[in-house]
């Protein structure tokens, strides 16, 4: 079973959320931030990107971040027949090096 870890996007105050964060629950970093920019259009939307174990040791989890908490929350998780998961990986890996 692959782990499913949090990532946390957080916002400025140029975003139309003015502050907070969007929490993406995925497998990898990658995945998260491909769900982001498919949402979002871009990483630039964001400020900062960290994995929730970090993300918990800052001051913004404690205190929010411009007065504002989670805003979003997405949760992804892909699956693959076992039968092809192999090929899938293939497909993924050769899709990431170009």
């Amino acid at each position: 079973m692959i782990p499913i870890t949090t990532f946390v996007f957080t916002y400025g105050a140029d975003h139309w959320s003015q502050g907070g964060w969007t929490e993406i629950t995925t497998e990898t970093e990658e995945d998260a931030q491909s769900v982001f920019r498919g949402l979002h259009g871009s990483l630039s939307n964001c400020s900062s990107v960290y994995p929730e174990e970090e993300f918990l040791k800052t001051k913004m989890f404690r205190d929010g971040n411009l007065g504002k908490r989670c805003v979003e929350s997405i949760y992804f998780h892909r699956q693959v027949d076992p039968a092809v998961a192999g090929l899938a990986d293939l497909e993924r890996k050769r899709l990431h090096d170009n």
